[in-house]
């Protein structure tokens, strides 16, 4: 059998349609954040499975087919039907994520902000943002200074310390937006003074 059938049929029957109904239904990175990478092929894969197992049962209750047994069917057994359903359903869901702004190296951009996409409003995009960068250069500042600290070579140390050092400086300059985006995020909701108010009773 041909190797590049082999990998084509598992493409399409295990990866291919998943993927593209995950990005039909959810046209963005946002979505599934810092583990985009790994959530959405590990997702696919699963999509993938149920819809073949859906398609897989419609065709095989369909009437006809080879002894009245249905058409699930492939082209080792016979006619193709299962390839040329799953290679349609990809088709239709490739044009629909293309048009919602999946694949923007194509051509087609998202008509509509990410935070649009998720329902909510910009500033909790953008604080969960600015958190998430907080909480990454924190966990990267402590990773630095213990290597460090296990370091023996006085100028790996020194240099060490001073890219903790600067990530540091950095964390706190990423905290300082989030603390001035919440600010301002408050001030639109509840008013100037009310915001004022609110910061003095954290204080105490």
């Amino acid at each position: 059998m041909n190797p590049l059938t082999i990998v084509g049929g598992v493409v399409l029957l295990f990866l291919a349609p998943g993927f593209l109904l995950l990005s039909a239904l959810f046209p963005g990175r946002r979505y599934f954040g810092p583990f985009h990478a790994v959530a959405l092929p590990a997702l696919s894969v699963v999509a993938s499975v149920a819809i073949l197992i859906v398609v897989g049962t419609v065709l095989g209750l369909l009437p006809g087919g080879v002894g009245g047994r249905g058409w699930f069917q492939g082209s080792q057994t016979g006619a193709p039907v299962l390839e040329i359903v799953l290679g349609s359903l990809c088709a239709a869901l490739f044009v629909v994520a293309l048009l919602r702004g999946a694949f923007p190296l194509l051509g087609r951009r998202a008509e509509y902000e990410p935070f649009k996409e998720r329902g909510e409003p910009e500033e909790v995009t953008l604080l969960r943002d600015l958190r998430l960068e907080e909480e990454r250069l924190r966990k990267e500042a402590i990773r630095v200074r213990r290597r460090a600290r296990e370091s023996r070579d006085l100028g790996v140390r020194s240099a060490l310390t001073e890219a903790a050092d600067e990530l540091d400086a950095e964390r706190k300059q990423v905290a300082a937006r989030a603390r001035a985006a919440e600010e301002g995020a408050g001030e639109r909701r509840y008013g100037k003074k009310a915001t004022s108010h609110r910061w003095r009773l954290q204080r105490r």
